[in-house]
C-alpha cells in the first residue's frame, strides 16, 4: 500500500469501526511528514498501540511527532506538556540521541515563541551532546540552529560564524542539501554590506536548489539575487532574474510572492526608465492583490506616487500615499519612514510649507521612535547573550557539583566495603579504634566550628560598627527643614528624614524602596541624567521637584532634595556641597595634624589658627602636607592590597564574580555598560593608579569583613592582617 494513501485508509477504518485507527510509529512519521490532516489522529493511535505493547521506543517516536505537530499548529503549551511526557518515558534517559532530539525540539519551540535566551541555551545543550558523542552530522545541524537563533536577535557576526561552521562540516560529510545554509549566509552577508561575497553564496545556493529540484527555494534565492544586483545598478541582470522568480511563483500559484516580485520588477524597470514596463508590472501587482485579497507592499505606493507627481498629479499622489499610511500600520519601519519623507517632500514641492513641516515633524517623531527600538533591540541582544552565558555557567557549576557528589558516593561505597571486609575478617578491634577516632574528630570539628562562629560574629560586629558614620549623618539630616532622601550604592533609599516623610504624606518608607516605586518608572534614570529640577508627581497627584547631589563622605551616598516647585533647592545647592567641602578639608587637616604630632608636634601659632574656618583649614593642610606623604602612600597601597585580596578570596571560595560580590554585599554600585554588568567604583580600588584621591576606606573594610563572614575558614590570615594595617594607618592619618 502506498504511503500516500495510508492516512486515508486509517481514517476510513476509524469511520467504519467507530474507534481510533490502529497505526504504528512509522505511519505516524509518514503522516506528519506529508502534512496530512489526520496526522495527529494517526500519531495518537500509534502512541496508544505502543503503550499497549509496552514499546517505549515507538511511544517516544509518536510523542516526538505529536510535539512537532502541536508546535507547528501554534499549540505551544501542549508541545511543552508533550516534552515533559517524553522525559518521563523509560526509554528516554538511556539514549543520548533522544536527549539531543528533545533539547533541539525545546530550542525550536523557544525560538518560535521568541524566547531567544532559552532557545540558545537548548541549542547549545544539543550541540554539547552531539560533540560529546562525536556525531559530525548532528554537530553541523546544531550550528545551523544556533545561526538561526543568533540571527533572530540581530547578532549577525555570531550567526555568520555558526552558519559557516555548519556549512564546512556538511561539505566535509559530503552532504548535498546545502542550499538553505548557503542562502542564509548570503542574506547575512547582504545585511553586513559584503555584497560581493553575498552574490557568490546566492549563486551557490541556486546551484544546490536547482540540483534538488526545490522550485520554491530556487525562486526565493533568485529573487534575493535580483534585489542584490539591482542595488549594484546591474539592472538588466536583475530584471532577468526577477522575471524568472515571478514565473516560478506564478506557476506554483503563490499570490503573495507574485505581488512582491511584480513590484520588484516595477522598481527595476523604473531604474532602467522603461515606463511601459513599470505600468504593466504595477497593474499586474494590483490585479493579483485585489483578486487574492492581500495588501499591496509600500514600495508599490511609492513608485506609483512618484509617477503621478512626475505627470503633474501631485494632489492625487499625496492622496494615495496619505490614505495608504492611515490604513497600513503594519508596514516595516524603514519603508514607512520612506513614505513619510516622500509625503513631506511632495507637500514642499507643491508649496504647502505648513503641511510639509507637519509631515517632517511626524517623520522625525517616528524616526526617533524607530531608533529607540533599534537601541532596545541591541540592548536585548546583549541581554540575551549575557543570560545565555550565565545559564551556561550555571549548567557547568551543576555538572561540577554532580561530579563531586558522584565522587563522594564512590568514597562512601569504598568505606562501606572496607568496613564489611573488616567485619568479615573479625577485625573488631580496628573498628572500635575507628569509631573512637571518628568521635574524637567530630568533637574537634564541633570545637573548630564554634571558634569559627565566634570569628564570624566578630567580623559581623566590626562591619556593623562601620555603619556608625551613616547613622550620625542621618541624625544630622533629620535636624533640618529640607526634605531629604539618601540612596546607597544600589540606588535603594536607606534614609528619609522627617521632612521628607511629611512632604510625601508617609509615616515611613518601606524597606529597600526606590525612587521609581515612589514617583514612577524611569524617575531615577531621569534624575541621574538631569540632576536638577526634575518634575515628578506622587501617587496622590502632588507635583514636586527633585534635585540630586552626591555626598562625598566615607560611604558612597546620593542625597535627593525633594521640594515643591516654588521652593529653592537649598539642600542640593548649598547644604550638601557645604558638608562635602568642610568634610574634605577637616579630614585633610585631621590627617596632617595626627601625622605632625607623631613627628614631634606642630608650632603653637598653628594651633591658634586651628579654629579658623574654610580658607585657613586649607592653608594648614597645605603647610603640613609633606609630613604625611609617606604614611598616606602606605595607606593607599594597603587599601588596594586588602581589596584585591578580599576579591581573590571571594572568587576562590564561592566561584562567583566581583559583580556577585557587589550585589551580595550592597556596598558597591553595579551599572550596565554596553549590555554588560560593571563594577566601576569597586574596580578603582583594585589599582593604585585608579584609586580615588580621597578613598572611601571604610567601604573597603566593610567589604573585607563581609568576605570574612561569608567565606569563613578560607582566609589564610592575609585579609585580617590587611584590615589591621588599614585601621592602624587610618588612625595615624587622623581618619579614625
Amino acid at each position: 500500500m502506498s504511503s500516500l494513501f495510508a492516512p486515508f485508509l486509517l481514517a476510513l477504518i476509524s469511520a467504519v469501526s467507530g474507534s481510533e485507527p490502529t497505526a504504528n510509529a512509522g505511519d505516524c512519521v509518514k503522516a506528519r511528514q506529508q502534512q496530512s490532516e489526520s496526522a495527529a489522529s494517526v500519531c495518537r493511535s500509534a502512541l496508544t498501540l505502543a503503550r499497549e505493547r509496552n514499546d517505549h521506543s515507538a511511544a517516544l517516536t509518536a510523542l516526538f511527532q505529536l510535539a512537532i505537530l502541536a508546535r507547528e499548529a501554534g499549540r505551544y503549551a501542549e508541545a511543552e506538556r508533550l516534552h515533559a511526557e517524553i522525559q518521563r518515558t523509560p526509554e528516554f534517559s538511556g539514549q543520548w540521541l533522544n536527549q539531543y532530539r528533545l533539547a533541539r525540539e525545546q530550542g525550536i519551540l523557544a525560538h518560535v515563541r521568541r524566547n531567544s535566551s532559552s532557545a540558545l541555551t537548548f541549542f547549545r545543550g544539543a550541540l554539547a551532546l552531539a560533540s560529546q558523542h562525536d556525531d559530525p552530522a548532528l554537530i553541523a545541524r546544531s550550528h545551523n540552529d544556533l545561526g538561526n537563533a543568533y540571527r533572530h536577535i540581530g547578532a549577525h557576526q555570531e550567526a555568520l560564524d555558526a552558519y559557516t561552521t555548519s556549512l564546512e562540516m556538511k561539505r566535509n560529510l559530503g552532504e548535498e542539501q546545502l542550499g538553505s545554509t548557503l542562502n542564509n549566509i548570503a542574506d547575512l552577508l547582504t545585511d553586513l554590506g559584503d555584497l560581493g561575497r553575498a552574490e557568490d553564496f546566492y549563486e551557490q545556493a541556486l546551484t544546490h536548489h536547482r540540483r534538488a529540484d526545490a522550485h520554491h527555494h530556487v525562486a526565493h534565492s533568485t529573487e534575493s539575487l535580483a534585489r542584490l544586483l539591482a542595488e549594484q545598478e546591474r539592472g538588466e541582470e536583475a530584471m532577468a532574474l526577477a522575471r524568472e522568480a515571478y514565473a516560478t511563483f506564478q506557476k506554483m500559484d503563490r499570490p503573495p510572492d507574485e505581488v512582491r516580485t511584480a513590484v520588484q520588477l516595477a522598481g527595476i524597470a523604473d531604474g532602467l526608465e522603461r515606463q511601459k514596463e513599470v505600468t504593466r508590472w504595477l497593474e499586474t501587482a494590483r490585479a493579483t492583490a485585489t483578486l487574492s485579497g492581500i495588501d499591496l507592499p509600500p514600495r508599490w505606493f511609492s513608485i506609483q506616487a512618484r509617477r503621478l507627481a512626475a505627470s503633474g498629479q501631485a494632489d492625487t499622489a499625496l492622496a494615495l500615499l496619505e490614505g495608504a499610511l492611515e490604513e497600513a500600520s503594519a508596514w516595516p519601519g524603514d519603508r514607512r519612514l520612506q513614505i513619510l519623507e516622500q509625503v513631506a517632500d511632495l507637500h514642499e514641492e507643491t508649496g504647502d510649507l505648513e503641511a510639509a513641516l507637519a509631515w517632517h515633524r511626524r517623520y522625525n517623531t517616528e524616526s526617533l521612535a524607530r531608533a529607540q527600538r533599534e537601541r532596545d533591540r541591541e540592548l536585548n541582544r546583549s541581554r540575551v547573550l549575557f543570560e545565555v552565558s550565565e545559564k551556561q555557567r550555571e549548567i557547568e557549576r551543576l555538572a561540577a557539583d554532580n561530579r563531586m557528589q558522584d565522587l563522594e558516593l564512590a568514597n562512601q561505597r569504598n568505606r562501606s566495603a572496607l568496613i564489611a571486609i573488616g567485619g568479615a575478617t573479625g577485625m573488631g578491634s580496628i573498628l572500635l579504634v575507628a569509631v573512637g577516632l571518628h568521635r574524637r574528630r567530630n568533637r574537634r570539628e564541633a570545637e573548630r566550628r564554634e571558634r569559627l562562629q565566634q570569628v564570624i560574629e566578630g567580623h559581623k560586629a566590626s562591619a556593623r560598627s562601620l555603619r556608625t558614620s551613616r547613622e550620625q549623618l542621618q541624625q544630622l539630616l533629620d535636624l533640618g527643614t529640607d526634605a531629604l532622601l539618601s540612596l546607597d550604592a544600589n540606588d535603594r533609599i536607606v534614609f528619609a528624614n522627617q521632612a521628607a516623610c511629611r512632604l510625601l504624606e508617609l509615616d515611613s518608607l518601606p524597606e529597600d524602596s526606590t525612587l521609581d516605586q515612589l514617583f514612577g518608572e524611569g524617575t531615577w534614570q531621569r534624575l541621574q541624567a538631569e540632576r536638577r529640577d526634575v518634575a515628578v508627581t506622587t501617587g496622590r497627584g502632588t507635583e514636586l521637584r527633585l534635585d540630586l547631589e552626591p555626598l562625598n563622605l566615607e560611604e558612597e551616598l546620593q542625597v535627593v532634595n525633594i521640594r515643591t516647585p516654588d521652593q529653592h533647592p537649598h539642600a542640593a545647592e548649598e547644604l550638601i556641597p557645604l558638608i562635602n567641602r568642610h568634610f574634605s578639608r577637616i579630614q585633610s587637616f585631621g590627617s596632617v595634624l595626627q601625622a605632625a604630632l607623631e613627628q614631634g608636634g606642630i608650632q603653637g601659632d598653628l594651633y591658634q589658627r586651628w579654629a579658623s574656618i574654610d580658607g585657613d583649614l586649607q592653608l594648614l593642610s597645605e603647610q603640613l602636607q609633606p609630613v604625611q606623604q609617606d604614611i598616606r602612600g602606605e595607606f593607599r597601597q594597603d587599601l588596594v592590597e586588602l581589596m584585591a585580596g578580599s576579591l581573590e578570596t571571594w572568587e576562590r571560595a564561592t566561584g562567583k564574580t566581583r559583580v556577585d560580590l557587589a550585589e551580595s554585599s550592597g556596598i558597591w554600585r553595579v551599572t550596565i555598560d554596553e549590555g554588560r554588568l560593571r563594577t566601576r567604583a569597586m574596580d578603582r580600588y583594585l589599582s593604585l593608579a585608579q584609586l580615588p584621591k580621597q578613598p572611601r576606606w571604610r567601604e573597603v573594610l566593610r567589604t573585607a569583613y563581609f568576605v570574612l563572614g561569608e567565606c569563613a575558614g578560607e582566609d589564610d590570615g592575609r585579609i585580617e592582617a590587611g584590615i589591621e594595617k588599614v585601621k592602624r594607618n587610618a588612625r595615624r592619618l587622623g581618619l579614625a
